[in-house]
């Protein structure tokens, strides 16, 4: 079949002397085309890139899959069904190369399985192996961040360490109790700061409770006396705002209240710790619930700072329902970008009310988009440059000078029973296959 394909008759007893000299190439193709066969079985069996390019251009090389060129044959189909093989794990073997390089969960799983779909392994394939299967999650995460601040996509960062964030709260959360925030006063050393007072213990005890007076001191460390005033003031509000305090315009007030932590950032951390301090043990449910409204009118505003796990692990034991919301809202606060969504005076009346109700002026989905990701295209090189890179090179039969089928003249008539063993070979393979 393959003579056929070469304009030659398969009736080799036949074969005019004229045609004994085109026979040596005959031969030359079949072990050229055996060549391709052999290659195409190897790369099968170890299912690498390189053997099939290699298989791939040695057969683009003889012309296959040209029309006209062996339409039929078992050969053509292996040929063609390693072409789409070669092109397969080729984008596989792309795409875990870059897999590797980024990091990122659900592309490093989409390649793992299409490699396991083919059976395809190289030392990419391995590495997310390790990482998706035996690599902890919080060390994984880790990792990722380093890939995401060196490519600048600052949205997948500030996911990823949202959720390293949670790990660390969940399986380390007694070390993030608001007792233990650095900059939080000793509750005994607070009391005593009080000039006139009968019973310290007492005053000190309340330290972390709901109180329906104002506070004598800051509840946090703050580095001068006008902080330390600003920070009773501050409590007025807050007092003044839940109800615990006779005082008008509550929506004012809380607007004064952010607009001082706004002007003194000094001032963030206490307002939120004495918001936690009016919410626990709280007698008045009202008084309460108008307590987490204003939470979530910080929330919004005003962006912690040292306090921000100490807060956001408070949240997560009392908050309830409210937990979601109020989560949200500080991940906003923590990582938002956009200098139009960050505020720099104190919204409006109307704009608190709204925050109450449950309006946002940010969008944590967008927050936290990550960059756009593009897969790179897997391109053969071309057959040309393949085979010129092989190491080894099947070379032409030489023909004897003066043409004929070697052998002919010396041997009687050996050299055609030589080409018909060949031939019949040839076609025992292709019977047996």
């Amino acid at each position: 079949s393959q003579l056929k394909t070469l304009g030659v008759s398969t009736d080799h007893k036949g074969i005019k002397h004229e045609l004994y000299t085109e026979l040596p190439e005959a031969e030359d193709m079949l072990a050229r085309l055996e060549r391709v066969r052999n290659l195409i079985k190897e790369a099968e069996n170890t299912r690498t890139v390189e053997l099939f390019e290699q298989a791939v251009a040695r057969g683009q090389e003889l012309s296959l899959g040209i029309e006209g060129r062996g339409d039929g044959t078992r050969l053509l189909q292996a040929f063609q069904d390693a072409s789409q093989m070669r092109d397969l794990i080729g984008q596989i073997a792309l795409e875990a190369e870059d897999a590797v390089r980024l990091l990122e969960n659900k592309h490093m799983a989409n390649v793992l399985e299409r490699a396991r779909q083919f059976q395809f392994k190289n030392k990419d394939i391995d590495q997310l192996e390790a990482l998706l299967e035996q690599t902890p999650e919080q060390k994984l995460m880790q990792m990722q961040l380093r890939v995401c601040s060196k490519e600048k996509d600052f949205g997948r960062l500030s996911m990823i360490e949202i959720k390293l964030n949670a790990w660390y709260l969940q399986n380390h959360k007694a070390m993030f109790r608001l007792e233990l925030f650095p900059a939080l006063k000793q509750k005994s050393g607070w009391a005593k700061q009080k000039l006139v007072c009968f019973n310290r213990q007492k005053l000190a005890e309340s330290f972390f409770y709901w109180q329906q007076n104002t506070i004598h001191a800051s509840m946090t460390n703050l580095s001068n006396k006008k902080d330390n005033t600003e920070a009773g003031k501050i409590f007025k509000s807050i007092l003044g705002f839940m109800g615990d305090k006779a005082l008008p315009a509550p929506l004012i007030l809380a607007q004064e209240l952010l607009q001082k932590c706004l002007d003194n950032p000094q001032l963030i951390d206490e307002v939120y710790v004495q918001l936690i301090k009016q919410l626990s043990g709280n007698p008045d449910k009202t008084s309460e619930d108008k307590g987490w409204d204003l939470m979530a009118v910080m929330l919004e505003v005003l962006k912690p700072r040292g306090v921000q796990k100490y807060l956001e692990s408070w949240l997560t034991d009392k908050a309830g329902a409210r937990l979601e919301r109020l989560q949200t809202l500080l991940h906003q606060t923590m990582y938002e970008t956009d200098m139009k969504n960050i505020y720099k005076s104190a919204p409006s009346e109307s704009v608190i009310e709204n925050i109450i109700k449950g309006y946002s002026s940010k969008d944590l989905k967008k927050i936290l988009e990550p960059k756009p990701y593009t897969p790179p295209t897997y391109n053969p090189r071309p057959w040309e440059e393949v085979v010129k890179d092989l190491k080894e090179d099947l070379q032409p039969i030489s023909v004897p000078a003066g043409g004929g089928i070697p052998g002919d003249e010396k041997d009687g008539g050996q050299g055609e029973s030589e080409i018909e063993e060949s031939l019949n070979e040839w076609e025992a393979v292709e019977s047996e296959n």
